[in-house]
């Protein structure tokens, strides 16, 4: 996307978010911010331990991943959380003198402790109030077997448990595994892209044809496509 071809209107707003009952109109994305005591600490949870078989056997049914043992797959997870609950996490140390915008700082600490669990994430969807963080594979995989593609799996909801952040959770919207061609590629844990996109994640889907974008000092533009 050119960012030069993009119609973008003189008077802006951002629609969706809300502050005392009402929706309030924002102009710049940094005066979402709210005070914050404490620092975010890292905690990590056990919300998964429990649970990540039952969601296994969702995804083992709606994909028919009997199907697909010794056969290429395409693989990515997903996990969601809302974007103004992101920034709450790494606000406190944020000043609007930085050469960051909240959304942008956010992100990129939020990529770092990514990268100190060893999963970087692959790519982002911002709709709404949502951010999908996707952590998809480079080339097609072949799983030996069932449990080897549990584990894949339960190391990426460990992950999401160790970052520790409340409000992320794993999310089924973007988590897609299908078969591919071609491919001979077994399981390692370097296989995921990782996200180096200089300005994607500023890019808000607000309806099919309308959108908003976060510019480097945090203006909010919108723009139909």
């Amino acid at each position: 996307m050119n960012l030069n071809l993009l119609d973008f209107k003189s008077v802006s707003y951002y629609e969706g978010y809300e502050e005392g009952g009402g929706k309030a109109t924002l102009t710049n994305i940094n005066e979402m911010l709210t005070p914050q005591d404490y620092p975010f600490i890292h905690q990590p949870k056990s919300r998964y331990t429990t649970c990540s078989d039952v969601l296994f056997q969702k995804l083992w049914d709606q994909y028919r991943l009997n199907e697909l043992i010794n056969k290429p797959v395409h693989l990515q997870f997903s996990a969601q959380i809302e974007h103004y609950k992101l920034y709450e996490v790494f606000q406190h140390h944020f000043t609007t003198n930085s050469e960051m915008n909240i959304h942008d700082y956010s992100i990129h600490n939020f990529k770092a402790l990514c990268s100190e669990e060893g999963m970087p994430f692959s790519d982002i969807i911002w709709k709404g109030e949502l951010l999908y963080f996707i952590w998809e594979v480079k080339e097609p995989v072949v799983f030996k077997s069932s449990f080897q593609l549990f584990t894949v799996f339960l190391s990426f909801l460990r992950m999401i448990d160790q970052i520790g952040i409340d409000n992320l959770v794993f999310s089924q919207k973007y988590t897609e595994i299908k078969a591919q061609q071609f491919s001979n590629v077994t399981w390692s844990p370097n296989q995921y892209h990782q996200y180096n996109h200089p300005y994607k994640h500023r890019k808000q889907q607000l309806s099919e044809s309308e959108f908003n974008y976060v510019d480097t000092d945090g203006s909010i533009l919108q723009y139909r496509d």
